[in-house]
């Protein structure tokens, strides 16, 4: 499975300006059981900022389920955790899901002006 670590790196690398990165990552990705990451899988999806033609080459299984389940890969959060919903993956899956859930409504707490919040805790037990 892969951990919330390895999936934030996961997303640098898709993030990246080197396209080598972009080749790589996807090649991670698409060697990991789909069911069991799914929450990694389209959060890395999800904060890739590259060109579909990119993933299609480099992670085929992955582009079919997207172009499949949502007709493209402009994913939500929504969309994520549908995806949990319906797989059933590890716990481990659920706690990437609010960590990086986390990340991102601390973001938006930001940019709306909340600078008093200092951090925002989501835990599966």
């Amino acid at each position: 499975m892969l951990t919330l670590e390895k999936t934030k790196n996961t997303i640098q690398m898709l993030q990246s300006e080197d396209k080598e990165n972009h080749v790589v990552a996807f090649g991670i990705l698409e060697n990991l059981d789909m069911e069991a990451n799914i929450a990694s899988i389209l959060y890395c999806i999800k904060y890739y900022r590259g060109s579909a033609k990119v993933l299609e080459e480099n992670a085929p299984e992955i582009y079919k389920y997207l172009m499949k389940k949502w007709d493209g890969i402009e994913i939500t959060l929504k969309m994520v955790f549908d995806a949990i919903t319906e797989m059933k993956p590890d716990i481990g899956q659920l706690q990437v899901y609010f960590n990086i859930m986390e990340d991102s409504l601390m973001e938006q707490c930001k940019t709306a002006g909340y600078t008093e919040v200092s951090s925002i805790k989501i835990t599966v037990k």
